[in-house]
């Protein structure tokens, strides 16, 4: 069978490896839908079992474990240098220390309870605002101090505790969520009084998958000693358990609400919501996120296309086979895009619906199977020879890390894009930019600007065509391009007055960029110029009009008062068509220099004669 026909694939271990099955769900983030990273830098040889950096020889299109996590996002782009940060942190983390009194704190303010010391951290992506604790016995916020669950509101509230294992700082109310919450508002932490049980999701949204013993920055956690943090939801198929985090390894678990006492971190700050939109041609898009996910598992849909079929069709894979069938899918323009990469287990997670027994919004994603699906998130342990990926577990929302060949048994549900540096690829291609002009009726210039040196190429053809593979743009034409300068191309053999589409992508080392449209049309054809016409003949003359009448001299002309003279009955009518013609008048005068006056619609105007019969 092919990697990619198999359904069914026997396990084949290389090395022996003890799974216990934890959970963790990593966090989609606040109402800006913006995600944080994974923190994992590392890439893994699943050959040689080892841990490896995350170049072209490695994870590469053509290497044997292709487009793992650390080779995207911003852990990749700080990686690369290009990542500017409002505060610090490991990897593509940005937290800021907050100090009690609501201000900015320098890196190096410490912990504590004065207005001027650290007592929050700010998460820069999400917007998040979380609780540091103390190490000071007898104060509220002291990081050893537990609680229970309780939510007053819930089916299931859980238990009110007891007074002891707070030290009885509630002010003799009992040791759990809900008192603790009121009590941290009324004090006003940083400022705030909106502080709350964060859900699951944001708990996670700190957890960094590229360390342990803590699982988080302890450069802006640095109050770690209590591992297990609560979560706000319950389990969904369990009503009298509640979700909890333990940060000494990332992961997440349930665990009875009447009689176990753990830590809580509050949080504050807008909770994340997903806004999902169906694209109408087997993709779903996150607005939130800036995500494009297949709608379907691979497996699930025919190969002419269309919905997605029974879960039952679902392809089962190793981790390596997944990774494979990224490469695959992008080979072949699946969907019509060939930038298709494994999620991360945070962005995977991000489709998590934890409130649900499917797991998943089976509204926009129908037919999803319950059962696992790999996230191209490694996870090393340190302490022990062991590699492994994280996988989530549809239909109960737990997340795993096991052997990369364990069982064969996970699905794949890919993505592509992603908002900020979310789709940022450490070994392939940003195009800046991608524009055509015309020219003239039958050429163009391409202008194309990309990150690093790479060639590119394209293919010019009738606007509304399908998109190309990237085998077809490579065989088109082809052009070098320098890192960060604008490159001009000239397109010629061009139809006049014609809409084209130009389809591009760039190929650095081994990996092709996104394939990139840009549309334009061509200018029409000039009109050849008319003959000159021949000369008009000349107009024949106008007729003269017809001359007003002679006024009689003498008792005909008076005075009207002001020294001129009046000459009655002398009327005129100006003919039709002589309204811009000039008009001669002639006025009889009495001698050689006398005036006489014209009234015209109103106007007087004198005139005076030059003769005597002027």
């Amino acid at each position: 069978m092919s990697l990619f026909a198999s359904r069914f694939i026997v396990p084949r271990f290389r090395f022996l490896l003890l799974v216990v099955p934890v959970l963790l769900v990593f966090s989609m983030t606040d109402a800006a839908g913006a995600l944080n990273d994974t923190g994992q830098t590392q890439c893994y040889d699943s050959a040689a079992l080892s841990q490896v950096n995350c170049d072209d020889a490695h994870v590469g299109d053509t290497s044997p474990d292709p487009r793992q996590d650390a080779r995207f996002g911003r852990d990749a782009a700080q990686a690369a240098g290009v990542l500017t940060k409002t505060g610090g942190g490991l990897a593509g983390f940005d937290f800021s220390r907050i100090c009690n009194d609501g201000s900015d704190c320098s890196a190096q303010t410490v912990p504590g309870i004065d207005p001027g010391e650290w007592g929050c951290t700010r998460d820069n992506v999400t917007g998040l605002m979380w609780e540091v604790k103390v190490n000071i016995p007898g104060n509220l916020r002291h990081r050893s101090y537990t609680y229970t669950w309780y939510d007053s509101t819930a089916p299931d509230p859980g238990t009110q505790g007891n007074t002891s294992t707070c030290g009885n700082t509630l002010g003799g109310a009992n040791c759990n969520t809900e008192n603790y919450v009121n009590a941290v508002n009324s004090a006003g932490l940083c400022g705030f009084s909106d502080w709350r049980v964060p859900a699951r999701r944001e708990l996670l949204s700190v957890v960094d998958a590229g360390r342990i013993n803590p699982a988080l920055d302890p450069a802006y956690f640095s109050d770690v000693v209590q591992n297990y943090y609560w979560a706000r939801e319950s389990n969904v198929f369990l009503s009298s358990s509640a979700w909890y985090v333990n940060f000494t390894t990332g992961f997440s678990l349930d665990t009875g609400k009447n009689s176990t006492f753990l830590t809580v971190r509050l949080v504050r700050g807008a909770e994340a919501a997903a806004q999902f939109r169906d694209n109408g041609d087997g993709t779903v898009s996150d607005d939130a996120t800036g995500l494009m996910w297949d709608q379907c598992v691979l497996g699930e849909r025919p190969a002419s296309g269309g919905d997605c079929t029974s879960s039952f069709d679902a392809m089962l894979y190793t981790w390596r086979q997944a990774l494979a069938a990224a490469v695959d899918a992008n080979d072949r323009n699946y969907l019509g895009y060939n930038d298709w990469r494994l999620p991360s287990v945070k962005e995977l997670e991000s489709l998590v619906r934890i409130d649900s027994i499917f797991g998943i919004d089976r509204v926009f994603f129908p037919e999803t199977p319950p059962r696992s699906s790999w996230s191209g998130t490694t996870r090393i342990d340190p302490s022990s020879s062991s590699l492994s990926a994280w996988y989530i577990g549809f239909g109960y929302g737990s997340v795993f890390a096991v052997a990369d060949t364990y069982m064969g048994n996970s699905v794949v549900r890919l993505v592509r894009g992603g908002d900020g540096f979310a789709s940022f690829d450490l070994l392939s291609v940003n195009v800046i930019s991608l524009n055509v002009v015309a020219t003239g009726p039958t050429s163009a210039q391409l202008t194309v600007t990309v990150g690093r040196a790479a060639t590119g190429y394209w293919l010019v053809l009738p606007a509304g065509s399908a998109s190309p593979t990237v085998a077809q743009l490579a065989a088109g034409a082809s052009g070098g391009l320098a890192a960060n300068t604008a490159v001009n191309f000239g397109l010629q053999g061009l139809a006049p007055d014609t809409a084209y589409d130009l389809w591009f992508t760039a190929l650095a080392g081994n990996n092709y960029s996104a394939i990139r449209k840009a549309s334009f049309r061509t200018t029409a054809s000039p009109e050849p110029p008319s003959p000159p016409s021949p000369p008009s003949p000349p107009s024949p003359p106008s007729p003269p009009f017809p001359l007003p009448q002679a006024c009689p001299i003498g008792n005909g002309i008076h005075p009207v008062g002001d020294g001129s003279l009046l000459i009655p009955g002398c009327a005129y009518a100006v003919p039709s068509g002589a309204e811009n013609a000039p008009l001669r008048f002639c006025v009889a005068a009495a001698a050689s220099g006398e005036a006489a006056s014209v009234e015209i619609d109103g106007a007087y105007y004198q005139l005076r004669a030059n003769t005597s019969n002027a």
